[in-house]
């Protein structure tokens, strides 16, 4: 699927599901169920932020690094566009 075709991807943790979607403003949004844990530019940058705890916490005393997301986007379910 094309980098054009894809609107984000999300991944099933023991915490819930975590969301990096591309969004109206541009930039990608990481989400784990209701809660915005950050923001950045592209979907390999925001995964890095979950990989390197420099996101908000997705729950209490829980270091996002915890949720146990694979390193890889490719290994991410895809979000096509709709």
């Amino acid at each position: 699927m094309s980098e054009e075709a894809i609107s984000g991807y999300y991944f099933d943790t023991w915490m819930g599901r975590v969301y990096i979607l591309k969004e109206v403003d541009e930039a990608f949004h990481i989400y784990c169920g209701n809660h915005h844990l950050g923001t950045d530019t592209s979907p390999q940058f925001a995964l890095n932020r979950i990989l390197e705890d420099h996101c908000l916490s997705p729950g209490e005393n829980v270091p996002p690094s915890l949720l146990g997301v694979p390193r890889q986007l490719s290994d991410w379910e895809v979000v096509p566009m709709e």
